[in-house]
This record gives C-alpha cells, sequence and structure tokens, in this order.
C-alpha cells in the first residue's frame, strides 16, 4: 500500500500533485493500492497518460476524503474511534464531533 495526500488539522486529505509521477513509480514497483485524496484524482486529466498508466490507476486507486478512512484501508479490519472522538459516516462523508468526557475519565 502507498498513501499520499496532505492532512489538515479536522483529519480531511488536500489535493497534491505530481499523480503521474507517483503512480508511475507505484507500477514499476508493483504496489496493489494507491491511496491518494479524492478530489486530487478525480480532477486529473487522465487523458494525456499511457493507457497502461491509466488502466494501473483505475485498479489500485482508492480515493478518500477523510484521515480516518486512510487508516481504515491501511490497518486490515480497523475501525477507527477514539476515546474522545467519534468518527462516523454520515451521508458518505467522515465527520469529526467532540465528545465530553464521562465522570469516569
Amino acid at each position: 500500500t502507498a498513501i499520499t495526500g496532505d492532512v489538515d488539522l479536522r483529519g480531511h486529505l488536500r489535493d497534491v500533485e505530481g499523480l503521474w509521477a507517483k503512480l508511475e513509480a507505484c507500477r514499476v514497483k508493483g504496489v496493489r493500492t494507491v491511496v491518494m485524496p479524492r478530489s486530487s484524482y478525480e480532477g486529473v486529466d487522465r487523458s494525456g497518460w499511457p493507457q497502461e498508466l491509466r488502466d494501473y490507476a483505475d485498479r489500485v486507486v482508492r480515493g478518500v476524503t477523510h484521515v480516518a478512512e486512510v487508516l481504515e484501508l491501511s490497518i486490515e479490519g480497523a475501525s477507527w474511534t477514539g476515546r474522545r472522538r467519534i468518527l462516523w459516516e454520515r451521508r458518505g462523508e467522515y465527520a469529526t464531533a467532540g465528545v465530553r468526557p464521562s465522570p469516569r475519565d
């Protein structure tokens, strides 16, 4: 698994550049899963890419929008939850919310 991207303070992924070079390096090395920001991959014009690279990218790229999705894809069987933070899926997007600690904490 190869992971590329930039994470903001709220856990959302920001766009990255240089996808052609990153994907070509992953293809040469035989990487089977590439995790990257969904907006970066969907927003790039792939018409100028070699057909072999386009086919590889369509097969291995997993576009994500939040760091929780990265963790779930990276760690087999993981479901990301924290003691004072809860991550949940709503309308296909991840959101975070602070949770007040119980008196036991």
